[in-house]
């Protein structure tokens, strides 16, 4: 079960020996909050790049027909993989380019099945979940929760030059034993001739607007 806000407060006092809040702030927008923010967005992005999947959802859309895009604000999206076109009840993988690498918009509306990470917002409630999007948890677990906290307490303590070793020590091992869960699932081999849809198309995302777009290779 995920940490609530009020625990890894307290989790990460504890950790910089800082148990009145003399020194830091709990409060809404404190400095623990802040060290806080910074240590989730650190930690699902070494998690996400190593392959962990654990807080991924499917999501299914569909394209605009004028610009080739579609809107992701909704999911406030923190990484995006495995984007592929759906054509009856077959699934073509796409592969992603820069944003920068425009690429031919593709204007036919598209079913777009992708996997996203959301980018969780730290609640002002106490009693929601550390990792959550409101009072749903996002599917955390107690090391990966604690390996948060090690980290915003070193966040903390880092521009005093005070960061000891147990807490380096305990921050790495947290690390070690969140990376050793991430899934390595086993590949199958690609069909022999490659489809259009995956020859072709490509996908792109733009950070800024939060869209998604699917564009056309150039010939």
């Amino acid at each position: 079960m995920s940490l609530t806000l009020a625990q890894a407060r307290t989790t990460v006092q504890d950790h910089v020996d800082d148990g009145d809040a003399v020194r830091w702030t709990t409060t809404d927008a404190g400095d623990i909050d802040r060290a806080l923010r910074s240590a989730i967005s650190s930690c699902l992005e070494k998690y996400a790049r190593k392959g962990g999947r654990r807080f991924n959802e499917t999501v299914s859309t569909t394209t605009s027909a004028s610009t080739g895009g579609v809107d992701l604000s909704s999911y406030n999206p923190l990484l995006l993989n495995n984007v592929a076109i759906v054509v009856g009840t077959q699934r073509y993988a796409l592969s992603g380019v820069q944003n920068q690498d425009l690429g031919a918009p593709d204007l036919t509306a598209r079913t777009v099945e992708l996997s996203v990470m959301r980018k969780p917002t730290l609640s002002t409630t106490t009693t929601h979940p550390l990792i959550g999007d409101g009072a749903t948890e996002l599917g955390s677990w107690d090391d990966f929760d604690n390996w948060v906290c090690a980290r915003a307490a070193k966040f903390l303590l880092v521009k005093d030059g005070a960061i000891n070793e147990a807490l380096n020590d305990l921050e790495r091992e947290l690390k070690e034993s969140v990376m050793e869960s991430v899934d390595t699932p086993r590949s199958l081999r690609f069909p022999s001739k490659a489809r259009w849809y995956s020859e072709w198309l490509r996908w792109r995302y733009d950070h800024r607007s939060q869209f998604l777009y699917v564009t056309q290779k150039l010939r």
